[in-house]
């Protein structure tokens, strides 16, 4: 519905149960309500206008794939909870403690927090954490290309030797992966990203096989550069183009070698 009336003077919202893992709708329409500082409310009969949005998004869900979830989201925070419910007499115990001032111990607990030095208020523009549980939905929100991709850049970071690939070499040896079960509609600027957010770094205008490419190498590549640079007295981005060019191998011979 194009009616969010829901969200005007709201400090929590709580969504009892969302399910929208096989489409980025649900994912791209709560962006702007979670990080923009104004939202424009749209009321059946009224003319839309505009408040200050104070509004916390707290969505639960049994599915595991209950939202798409982009390889650099910086929104959601996914923890995973306890999957065996309390007795009921813990509920009980747990309810009377909060009836009889627990709220006000918490409120204390909330106010004092960062004065305490147990940690620090999350800031306006923080990322949210990275979680195992959020990695395995971003996961399952990728397309079969980016998932081929993944699995070369989780290859070349376990690997102890220096590595680097090129984003054209890389496409190309993902299509030939997906030849028979569909077609590659990521640009390389696509599979290059989803790598990097896995833990590779990257430089661009690098001739590697014969043509200009973006590079990605892992990090012992990357240890390498600095000491070579150091040595020979040369430029970190000097150094670094040149181990790029002697480390290069084709996706192929990485997956054959490393596993």
């Amino acid at each position: 519905s194009d009616f969010n009336d829901w969200l005007a003077n709201k400090r929590l919202v709580i969504v009892n149960e969302i399910y929208s893992g096989h489409s980025w709708k649900a994912y791209n329409t709560l962006k702007s309500y979670i990080t923009d500082k104004q939202v424009t409310v749209n009321v059946k009969y009224q003319r839309p206008y505009t408040v200050d949005n104070w509004a916390h998004i707290f969505a639960c869900s049994n599915s595991l794939n209950a939202l798409r979830m982009e390889e650099d989201d910086r929104r959601w925070f996914h923890p995973k909870v306890a999957e065996v419910a309390w007795p009921r007499e813990r509920f009980a115990t747990l309810n009377k403690w909060l009836s009889g001032g627990g709220l006000g111990v918490i409120k204390a607990w909330a106010e004092g927090f960062e004065m305490g030095g147990t940690g620090a208020y999350v800031v306006p523009g923080e990322r949210a954490p990275m979680t195992v549980q959020k990695k395995t939905l971003i996961r399952e929100s990728m397309s079969e290309a980016k998932r081929e991709a993944l699995v070369l850049a989780e290859a070349m970071i376990a690997d102890r030797r220096s590595l680097s690939v090129g984003s054209y070499s890389v496409r190309q040896w993902v299509i030939e992966q997906l030849a028979k079960t569909g077609r590659v509609y990521e640009a390389e600027n696509d599979i290059v990203r989803a790598m990097k957010n896995a833990g590779l770094h990257s430089i661009k205008e690098v001739k590697l096989g014969g043509r200009m490419q973006v590079a990605l190498y892992n990090d012992t590549l990357k240890k390498e550069a600095e000491e070579d640079a150091k040595l020979q007295n040369i430029s970190e981005e000097k150094s670094l183009r040149n181990a790029i060019r002697d480390r290069f191998l084709s996706p192929g011979e990485i997956m054959k070698e490393g596993f």
